[in-house]
């Protein structure tokens, strides 16, 4: 797997960067499984919740890369389907600000919890 590298994933580097984020901040993660696609991601995913409360899980239909965002706070499990429409409507200002519509229709968007 060329995405990210297998040091970037150790328990060391996670807690480290857990440690330096900010209380609101994210880590965005790109994930490039090329072969064994569905175990690498589910090992990618795994590594960082172990560290992580949550990550948002991001894929376009068409790409193989899927885009990660992980949060060093809870969220509340209740109100999920909220959070995604937020996350999906804020999305969709930046790309229609950025002149790139309708590229949306083509997200998945998963909110997974540790």
């Amino acid at each position: 797997m060329p995405c990210p590298a297998k040091t970037f994933l150790t328990s060391s580097t996670l807690t480290e960067i857990k440690s330096i984020l900010k209380p609101m901040g994210t880590l965005i993660v790109n994930i490039l499984p090329l072969k064994k696609q569905k175990a690498n991601l589910e090992k990618v995913m795994k590594s960082l919740l172990s560290h992580f409360p949550v990550c948002i899980k991001m894929q376009m239909s068409y790409e193989a890369n899927v885009v990660v965002s992980c949060l060093p706070y809870s969220l509340a499990s209740d109100n999920l389907e909220d959070t995604k429409q937020l996350i999906l409507q804020r999305a969709e200002k930046a790309s229609n600000d950025l002149g790139i519509h309708g590229v949306l229709e083509y997200l998945d968007l998963t909110i997974v919890l540790k």
